[in-house]
């Protein structure tokens, strides 16, 4: 049995490539780009609820994305990766 390895946590940079790229980009492609797994690309972006077109090799942001997700899932990065201190309270998503 192999040793576990913990894998690096997703950058700042690897985040505003996810952000610019997820809508024109397949999570495969965003996955190769960044060196992250298939599974961490979109466990990412659901976790920044944003959602894809649906069908197979199918590119593009469900009909109810526009700008405003974009910048709401930046908000919910930002709440994700922010500790919580006495003067930063952890925020409920």
């Amino acid at each position: 049995m192999g040793v576990y390895e913990p894998r690096p946590r997703w950058t700042a940079r690897q985040m505003e490539f996810l952000l610019a790229n997820w809508p024109t980009m397949k999570d495969e492609e965003i996955a190769d780009a960044l060196g992250k797994t298939l599974k961490s690309v979109r466990r990412r972006r659901e976790r920044l609820e944003l959602k894809k077109l649906h069908g197979r090799g199918v590119c593009g942001a469900a009909e109810d994305q526009g700008l405003e997700s974009v910048e709401e899932a930046k908000i919910r990065y930002e709440r994700m990766t922010r500790s919580a201190t006495p003067e930063n309270p952890p925020v409920e998503p």
